[in-house]
């Protein structure tokens, strides 16, 4: 986990570094790749660079704190539009991992972001159960979990809100929580189309 910014990868030297394990999914018969807790937009742009050579769909999701940036200090919304201009193809779609619903929800409504047009490409989240930070969780020696009754309300108001398509867990949760996840998100569904 990327907390003081100390030995990131440059764009260049992330691409090369993941460009070796792209090429080896290039060969399989693989329906989509994922980038998963991506907390700083050079590496980011690297990996995306490798992904999008390879011609299969893939996806970036960010390690987010509450104020609306990566650990960086980047904007969400500037992220996404970073990478749309400079990587061809660009990503399916944007996500978040490693953050609890209600953070993530903060993070969205952050000046930086809320009226951004780039959040209309980020829709999915995997939930951490902690409304601890980043740093917090870093230096935890303990399991953190929250009410997952809450959590997946909140994740039913990203669904509603921020038209979110993308749902799981992460550090912290469980079947439980996949479960009670599953019927609160099928329940908005249904409720939107009557």
């Amino acid at each position: 986990m990327l907390i003081s910014g100390e030995k990131i990868l440059g764009v260049e030297a992330s691409y090369t570094f993941h460009q070796r394990q792209t090429k080896q999914f290039q060969k399989e018969k693989i329906d989509f790749l994922f980038a998963g807790i991506m907390p700083e937009i050079n590496e980011t742009i690297g990996m995306a660079h490798a992904m999008a050579e390879t011609n299969i769909p893939y996806i970036i999701s960010f390690m987010l704190k509450k104020d609306g940036c990566l650990m960086d200090g980047t904007p969400l919304s500037d992220a996404i539009r970073i990478i749309d201009e400079q990587v061809v193809p660009k990503p399916i779609v944007y996500m978040a991992n490693c953050i609890h619903p209600a953070n993530l929800i903060e993070a969205l409504n952050n000046d930086k972001n809320k009226v951004s047009s780039q959040l209309k490409r980020f829709s999915g989240i995997q939930a951490n159960a902690s409304m601890l930070s980043p740093e917090e969780l870093n230096h935890c020696n303990t399991l953190q979990q929250g009410d997952f009754d809450k959590m997946t309300d909140d994740m039913c108001f990203l669904q509603q809100h921020f038209d979110f398509k993308i749902f799981g867990g992460c550090c912290g949760t469980n079947d439980e929580y996949l479960d009670m996840l599953a019927v609160k998100v099928a329940g908005n569904d249904h409720k939107d189309k009557l």
